[in-house]
């Protein structure tokens, strides 16, 4: 799976990485996969930047997802130990992609 993702300025307040952003994907059951982290750095703002998960395929696999029966996907903003972050307002997804094998 792979989408697109718009990180505006705001999210990246100093040149130090305050927090960093993952694709994932959620099964019937609620369990999650999710994509490796990608830190959101003053270089990486103000643009589209590509995300990228392979289901099913090493990652961060939560005990009892099923790839089979996935119905959501989306992304996650998290913050690195200690960091603080002060942002209201969009972020935008587009052209999400599935390719099977």
């Amino acid at each position: 799976m792979a989408c697109f993702v718009y990180l505006p300025s705001e999210l990246a307040p100093t040149a130090n990485s305050q927090a960093y952003i993952r694709l994932f994907v959620k099964d019937n059951t609620f369990h999650n996969q999710f994509s490796d982290a990608f830190d959101i750095l003053p270089s990486n703002v103000n643009k589209w930047l590509p995300l990228t998960l392979t289901v099913g395929a090493g990652g961060n696999i939560e005990t009892g997802f099923d790839s089979t029966q996935i119905n959501a996907l989306g992304i996650r903003i998290d913050l690195h130990d200690g960091a603080t972050l002060d942002y209201t307002g969009p972020l935008y997804i587009d052209h999400c992609t599935v390719a099977y094998p």
